[in-house]
């Protein structure tokens, strides 16, 4: 199960008057905390309105798939399989079969996940897929091991050819031409290291040794260029936390709490990092229902960092319905 805010969830008004603004947001608002204290059941009768309707922007349905990544909610994932008709052809249309593409991969079973491949691949293949490589390639992290890189290298490698020719006579060219080159060379090795670590920790078979490993990609002491683990991380955490305990979840917080305030030195842990390390991990030991002993509250009290941290209980007011 999942932890329970300390001060309990919003009250369904206010709950619903915090939800809206958070999906609906216009592009011109300013960025909307996670509603990390509505009840999980409100905000998944959120997503089903949002996911059920005929046309939300492409930016709607990311929004839903931050709040799935929180709250364990994936029932709703094949809503967006009717987003994925080869309708793709207008800039938000294609923005959205993206985010569908991603949360088909992320929240679905072995059958949507292969939708998402086939949907990846008719992406791929079309004629503006030479203006997306960059996004085309990023996504490609989300994909399963079933995957072929293959469905980006060909397009990517094919239009280098139809540039090849010009390259000497035109600055244009070259400098299209380099960057596709660099997409191929460094971008997308990059994200390929990043996806083999992320099926190589899925495949661990001893569930503590698995969750001390996403811990770490959580606090950062593992980075990969191009890619947000820290978000993909949060939602392993919280859907190992719905399948067991939020003690369990605690006590692997606990255990790196006590190494980086140790002397034993905690591999990818800077010196100019650990009070910020510290204060994100102390946090989540708290988030999930744990106790800092006096000595750890008292490091923390004494080096806190103000930062964002998504396993965090914010203390800040709360927002008022609209009168």
């Amino acid at each position: 199960m999942l932890p329970k805010p300390p001060k309990g969830y919003l009250e369904r008004s206010k709950a619903d008057t915090v939800l809206q603004h958070y999906i609906m947001a216009s592009r011109f608002d300013g960025p909307e905390p996670l509603p990390k204290t509505a009840d999980p059941s409100q905000v998944n009768a959120w997503i089903q309105k949002t996911l059920e309707a005929e046309s939300p922007k492409s930016r709607h349905v990311a929004k839903c798939m931050r709040l799935m990544r929180f709250f364990d909610l994936r029932s709703h994932a094949e809503l967006v399989t009717k987003w994925m008709q080869r309708r793709d052809s207008e800039p938000d249309e294609y923005n959205r079969a993206i985010v569908s593409l991603t949360i088909l991969a992320e929240f679905g079973d072995d059958a949507l996940a292969a939708k998402a491949n086939e949907y990846y691949q008719h992406l791929a293949g079309k004629p503006s897929v030479d203006q997306r490589f960059e996004q085309m390639i990023d996504v490609y992290f989300y994909l399963s091991d079933k995957s072929d890189q293959k469905w980006i290298v060909d397009p990517l490698e094919k239009k280098m050819k139809v540039l090849e020719p010009n390259v000497e006579n035109s600055v244009d060219t070259q400098v299209a031409y380099l960057k596709l080159k660099n997409y191929r060379d460094d971008r997308l090795p990059r994200i390929l290291e990043a996806k083999a670590r992320r099926h190589e920790i899925l495949k661990i078979a001893d569930a503590k040794r698995r969750r001390q490993e996403v811990v770490r990609l959580y606090l950062g002491l593992e980075t990969y260029a191009h890619v947000d683990f820290r978000n993909w991380a949060v939602m392993i955490l919280q859907r190992d936390c719905n399948a067991t305990t939020p003690d369990e979840l605690s006590a692997a917080f606990m255990l790196m709490l006590d190494a980086m305030m140790s002397t034993t030195a905690v591999e990818g842990l800077e010196e100019e990092d650990k009070k910020g390390c510290v204060t994100s991990c102390a946090r989540a030991v708290e988030f999930y229902g744990g106790q800092l002993n006096e000595k750890q509250s008292e490091f923390v009290k004494k080096n806190h960092q103000d930062q964002a941290d998504m396993l965090y209980w914010e203390t800040e007011s709360r927002p008022e319905a609209d009168e």
